[in-house]
């Protein structure tokens, strides 16, 4: 009896976690798609990434990331590249959950910082290999292309409009993945002390 209890409780996690990632990964997905239709200068496509790392740790997130990547390369195939930042994405934001991070406002925005910086860092070659430079982006382009009109080194430049695009997007990311966390633990809280 115990044990078809704990197989029903297995089965039942892991239904609700299929789920969970499933609604991650259209999440990434459908903001990118927001993102590239409205022609916005930020990605739109890491929230589901951070929800899933934050909410089941680094690899889920990864896990996500990757997915998410690779759903949207059937229409643009150059994401597919972009897997290796997708999933340092998910990593970075679980193991900073992990270790309390997103408890704080200064504490997301860190993590807001060091994401822009890796997915800056994994991007940039990644944009040279694939596409000789470009961003995908006509925002980030237009930066990086400015900044090679004014002198700057190529590298640079792409580096910079990489950065402009980035930093709003993870901050924006972040802050409403903490914003929501926020509002769970205010109504749980709420529900607390009703019941008491």
């Amino acid at each position: 009896m115990r044990f078809q209890e704990d197989a029903k409780m297995k089965q039942k996690k892991s239904i609700q976690l299929y789920l969970l990632a499933m609604i991650c990964i259209l999440l990434n997905y459908g903001g990118r798609l927001v993102a590239d239709l409205l022609s916005l200068p930020v990605w739109l496509d890491s929230l589901g990434t951070a929800a899933m790392a934050y909410a089941c740790g680094p690899v889920c997130g990864a896990i996500v990331g990757v997915a998410a990547n690779i759903l949207h390369s059937f229409s643009q195939s150059v994401t597919l590249y972009y897997s290796v930042t997708a999933a340092a994405i998910g990593i970075t934001i679980g193991v900073c959950a992990k270790k309390g991070f997103l408890k704080s406002t200064f504490g997301t925005l860190s993590v807001a910082f060091l994401v822009t910086v890796l997915s800056t860092v994994i991007s940039t070659p990644v944009n040279f290999l694939v596409s000789g430079g470009a961003l995908g982006n006509i925002w980030g382009d237009s930066v990086a292309a400015f900044l090679q009109e004014l002198g700057c080194n190529r590298v640079i430049s792409n580096i910079l409009g990489q950065v402009y695009l980035e930093f709003p997007d993870k901050v924006i990311t972040m802050l409403l993945l903490y914003g929501c966390l926020c509002l769970i633990h205010k109504r749980k809280e709420h529900k607390r002390t009703g019941a008491a």
